[in-house]
């Protein structure tokens, strides 16, 4: 077995069930980059100038470190660029599909004064699910937050979550 595969094997099932889903969202994602326009794109991010609350919900932050992981280890793995945009809409499919709310960002910068570099992130709660690192430096240009997400479907509750509170910082 090569040592990737181990690796993977070596894994919980419920590790590797959420690596491959990361993996082919991205494969989705980069897809949709390359087909779609993004306007289009966009619309599935969230509401436009919409931030969600501030505070990460206890109840899935533990939920929301493992997505975490799984898009930015599957982004390694990818034969094709998985950079932040494809992170970032990944990511946000796999937090709507158990129910729990973010917000993307999307920010632009200068660079050697004369090009422009873009970078996106997104956050739920108090945690940052993908690479943040430089974020000052960008121009945030864009925010999607969502305002209802249907609650997971092995929840109890049939009502979605509302929005509760807005992070005006």
């Amino acid at each position: 077995m090569s040592g990737r595969l181990a690796r993977f094997m070596k894994l919980s099932s419920s590790d590797r069930r959420l690596l491959a889903e990361a993996f082919f969202g991205h494969a989705k994602s980069r897809f949709l980059i390359l087909t779609v326009p993004f306007i289009k794109i966009a619309e599935g991010l969230g509401t436009m100038n919409h931030e969600t609350a501030s505070v990460t919900r206890e109840e899935n932050r533990q939920t929301i470190y493992r997505i975490s992981w799984a898009v930015r280890a599957a982004a390694g793995k990818t034969p094709w660029a998985s950079k932040c945009l494809v992170q970032v809409m990944t990511a946000k499919r796999m937090m709507r599909k158990r129910g729990i709310e973010s917000t993307v960002y999307l920010g632009i910068k200068r660079k050697n004064g004369r090009d422009m570099a873009a970078h996106a992130w997104i956050r739920s709660g108090d945690v940052y699910l993908t690479q943040v690192k430089g974020k000052r430096a960008f121009t945030v240009v864009s925010v999607y937050g969502d305002e209802t997400v249907p609650q997971a479907k092995n929840n109890r509750s049939d009502r979605p979550i509302k929005r509760t509170e807005r992070n005006d910082a």
